[in-house]
């Protein structure tokens, strides 16, 4: 008798665990990216991401947040029954950034199977229109735009110098360096070049585990309006440890 109840008492707890597996809440985003394309540097854009419950019980939002660079709000609504939904506005102040970027906004609630929702957009940043006079404005030039490396073990660490002339008539100023990865770049000094005045951008390649061609870029931003945009691309062959 004792163990038919035991056995009961099992069958009604299975039961009710199946059904509130049945009536959990989960959280879905119709478009969960989004691209505003091109923007000019310090422009401040703004988003609204739509979450949605399409779970059986009730989705509690318990917070929310996003990557350096962007703000996020917590949604129009936190509780949301089976079925509704909300938005969470987002924003990107592009103030002191270059070329493309990817911004992410997590979402955390009390769906079980997926503790956070990621939400992602992207934008390409570019400089500023300027109406200097060319013939009084910067003007970058740089040694060469290409490094090659040739064959190198894999594991090593290669570095190069690239040097990085103001030809203009003005201030030239390095607003940003973007290095993909695997590799590395950084200015020897100042990021301001006065005019006739050059400076050193030494470039890092770490090969660790690493095989083959490798090719990898490194973007300069500056404010001579003829060029704002400089690529350097680094090459090398990497071989396995004999």
């Amino acid at each position: 008798m004792k163990r038919t109840i035991n056995l009961f008492v099992l069958l009604l707890l299975a039961t009710g665990i199946s059904k509130a597996q049945e009536k959990a809440p989960k959280i879905f985003s119709p478009e969960p990216e989004y691209d505003f394309g091109e923007i000019v540097e310090g422009e401040t854009v703004n988003h609204e991401f739509v979450i949605m419950n399409k779970g059986e019980g009730k989705l509690v939002i318990e917070r929310v947040r996003a990557s350096c660079g962007c703000t996020a709000a917590m949604p129009s609504k936190k509780e949301l029954e089976p079925g509704e939904s909300a938005k969470i506005r987002m924003k990107f102040d592009s103030k002191g950034r270059y070329g493309q970027q990817f911004k992410h906004v997590y979402v955390f609630s009390n769906d079980p199977e997926n503790s956070y929702l990621k939400l992602t957009f992207r934008a390409n940043v570019v400089a500023k229109l300027s109406n200097q006079n060319p013939e009084t404005a910067p003007n970058i030039e740089l040694e060469k735009n290409k490094i090659d490396f040739g064959e190198i073990e894999e594991g090593a660490v290669k570095e190069a110098a690239i040097k990085i002339k103001n030809s203009g008539k003005s201030k030239l100023e390095i607003r940003d360096i973007k290095s993909a990865c695997g590799c590395t770049a950084a200015l020897m000094s100042s990021t301001v070049i006065e005019p006739g005045k050059e400076t050193e951008l030494k470039v890092k390649l770490d090969t660790k585990g690493r095989e083959g061609d490798l090719v990898r870029t490194i973007t300069i931003f500056s404010n001579d309006p003829d060029n704002p945009k400089q690529v350097i691309t680094v090459s090398a062959n990497i071989i396995r440890k004999k």
